[in-house]
């Protein structure tokens, strides 16, 4: 080392003389600021709680309340998924598909009509809700499916005109194009692609909603199962876009065809949405 060259002092072994002075300063200011904080605490205690008595009570009451919740919590969990199941697969059984706009209320009536196989309450439901959304769900598809507006706007009208027959083949068409881009193949032939489904389903592992969800894309289902099958009154694809069923023609098919088509179409936007977080 250069004979020029100062080292640099011992910093921690200086002396301070001012430390002394400066919590001198210091305390009575700290004092004040910790005064100031307790009376606007207690003040705040005595507004709101009734003083501290009360404001003891209620803390205990709260976390009292907080470790209940946290008991139930795997209760609620079961509950949660047994509904999830009862929703998204039963309702297959009837032929419609679950909106991911009802509220929680809804849905937890609407698994609990599907337990008690109740069929006419089911539809009647079903038919309500999808009613009140006809116009969102026709907005959101002309948006989110340019390229299919022409058609959907001509499929919806006639639906609002009760040309039921011309609008149900149209939009189960539709959710046949809306399902490619989904998974990669048509709804009514995925059946014989089932590992795209099952892939698509594992890629949402952890979000157990939105897994749930994608599952109702894995059974058969009253709709697309084989027409030499389908139970008689039901809404089957195959036995309407092969003429077998020439008694389609109502408000209630072609709601479902809806149900269907709206399905498909958040279900994709969830993968965009998806896509697009990656990207970024």
């Amino acid at each position: 080392m250069s004979e020029h060259t100062e080292m640099p002092p011992n910093i921690g072994n200086l002396p301070h003389p001012l430390d002394k002075a400066i919590l001198q300063d210091l305390g009575p200011l700290i004092q004040a600021s910790v005064s100031k904080i307790s009376d606007v605490l207690s003040k705040f205690i005595e507004d709101n709680f009734g003083g501290p008595e009360q404001f003891r009570k209620t803390l205990l009451k709260v976390t009292q309340n907080a470790a209940l919740f946290i008991e139930a919590l795997p209760a609620m969990e079961k509950r949660l998924k047994a509904a999830e199941k009862s929703v998204f697969e039963g309702l297959l059984d009837y032929s419609w598909f679950f909106d991911p706009e009802m509220d929680t209320e809804a849905f937890f009536a609407l698994a609990a009509l599907i337990d008690g196989k109740e069929e006419g309450a089911i539809n009647q439901t079903m038919i309500e809700h999808f009613r009140g959304r006809l116009d969102a769900i026709e907005s959101d598809l002309c948006a989110k499916q340019e390229k299919r507006t022409p058609i959907l706007t001509k499929a919806f009208k006639a639906h609002r005109e009760q040309h039921y027959a011309l609008a149900i083949p149209v939009l189960l068409a539709q959710a046949d194009g809306v399902s490619r881009d989904l998974i990669g193949v048509e709804y009514f032939v995925a059946l014989k692609y089932r590992d795209r489904v099952e892939a698509l389903v594992q890629e949402v592992a952890g979000d157990f909603f939105l897994e749930a969800a994608l599952r109702a894309l894995l059974p058969v289902g009253a709709m697309r199962m084989p027409s030499s099958k389908k139970k008689d009154g039901s809404f089957n694809r195959h036995a309407i876009i092969h003429g077998v069923d020439v008694d389609y023609d109502n408000e209630l098919n072609s709601l479902k065809a809806v149900s269907l088509l709206n399905f498909m179409s958040r279900m994709n936007d969830s993968k965009r949405e998806r896509q697009l977080s990656k990207t970024h």
